[in-house]
């Protein structure tokens, strides 16, 4: 008690003032410093910004009219971001996946703002899904996008290709997929362009590709009558259906051997889709350290940026060198075809799928197909 009282005495004789200014230094928040924030989209050249944005300053100018409206704060109290600068620090994010600190570094601005920013602007580039992501809806559409697909490697009727990719995240057991990491498991299917025509963003890793696409709005198109023409191309990983046709696990005989090699050549653009789409943007293979809420929308925020990227004609990504070496040397090895003038329309479009049913209705759907377009496809080859 008495020590107490001593101590109180001591701190009566120390001036009021030199309590404060102790008591500033240890609680009190300091300031924070107004800095002058960088302006990339002025500073750097358009090589220089695509390099690092992955997008050219007309495409970002033609984006940011989409969605300025939604980024725009309604006073300038505080020293608010203008919509570019949002826009610029979200697509930085996407372009490297680097950590949000090394993003406002370099920006100028606070951590919490990139963080703001990102997802802002991330939501607000996903809400332009149905203008850059549509599937073929009508009968012109269909015919146009089998015609695509048959020019690849002489596949009747196909609409799209589909398949999963997982993208890495930060989140609980559930999302821990095959390969042992926390992933999100999405399904996209592909044109014979390399754009994505549907995407199903919201599945957890451990999740099979098979479940993804039975729960899709797209098989139950197929499955109505809604889409009543082609089909889509998977791999063995998904169940044959009259419209979702596998490659055979054993072929036997030549037109067997010729529907594989069709089917997988087809096939591969949703592959090649997938390699592109996360050069361009290699937070998707990097990982994304934000919660799975807010992953969602950067996924299909990429997605768009990937669309209307390839719309516009934008250079691909830089590739490996000798990786497309390679595929050029292998796309040269391969037979050549005549051009399919002489090829009637309804071979290369059919019009409407057979109605086959039963248990075994996409095994004889695939039979029917080898029997009626693969037996005559040797006659197409170019004798040397």
């Amino acid at each position: 008690m008495f020590e107490n009282l001593h101590i109180v005495e001591i701190m009566s004789d120390v001036p009021d003032d030199i309590l404060f200014l102790q008591y500033l230094s240890k609680y009190a928040t300091p300031p924070r410093p107004l800095r002058d924030r960088a302006d990339p989209f002025s500073e750097l050249d358009d090589g220089q910004f695509h390099e690092r944005f992955r997008l050219t300053k007309l495409s970002t100018l033609l984006l940011l009219t989409k969605i300025e409206s939604s980024l725009e704060y309604s006073s300038d109290r505080n020293n608010a971001l203008p919509p570019m600068l949002q826009l610029v620090i979200a697509l930085r994010y996407y372009a490297t996946g680097c950590f949000q600190l090394v993003v406002a570094d370099l920006t100028n601005v606070h951590k919490s703002t990139v963080c703001r920013a990102i997802h802002k602007v991330s939501r607000a580039i996903a809400s332009l899904r149905a203008q850059y992501i549509s599937f073929p809806e009508n009968n012109d559409e269909r015919m146009q996008m089998m015609r695509e697909f048959y020019a690849i490697a002489q596949f009747p009727g196909v609409l799209g290709t589909v398949d999963c990719t997982h993208i890495p995240i930060i989140s609980a057991e559930i999302y821990r997929n095959r390969k042992g990491y926390f992933s999100l498991n999405v399904q996209t299917v592909s044109n014979a362009r390399l754009m994505i025509t549907d995407i199903v963003a919201r599945w957890y890793g451990s999740a099979h590709d098979v479940t993804i696409f039975n729960n899709c709005s797209l098989r139950a198109k197929f499955e109505t009558g809604q889409i009543p023409s082609g089909h889509l191309l998977g791999d063995n990983g998904y169940g044959i259906k009259p419209y979702l046709l596998t490659p055979l696990l054993n072929p036997a005989s030549e037109p067997e051997k010729r529907f594989n090699r069709c089917h997988t050549s087809t096939r591969n653009t949703v592959e090649r889709q997938y390699g592109i789409w996360k050069r361009r943007f290699p937070a998707l293979k990097l990982g994304m350290r934000v919660d799975v809420d807010n992953a969602l929308p950067i996924v299909v925020a990429t997605a768009v940026l990937h669309n209307m990227a390839l719309g516009a004609g934008e250079a691909v990504p830089p590739d490996d060198t000798e990786l497309q070496q390679m595929l050029a040397a292998q796309r040269s090895s391969r037979p050549t075809y005549r051009i399919y003038e002489d090829v009637p329309d309804d071979v290369i479009v059919p019009t409407h799928r057979t109605a086959d049913t039963g248990p075994r209705s996409g095994h004889q759907t695939r039979e029917r197909i080898i029997r009626e377009y693969f037996h005559w496809y040797m006659s197409l080859l170019v004798k040397s």
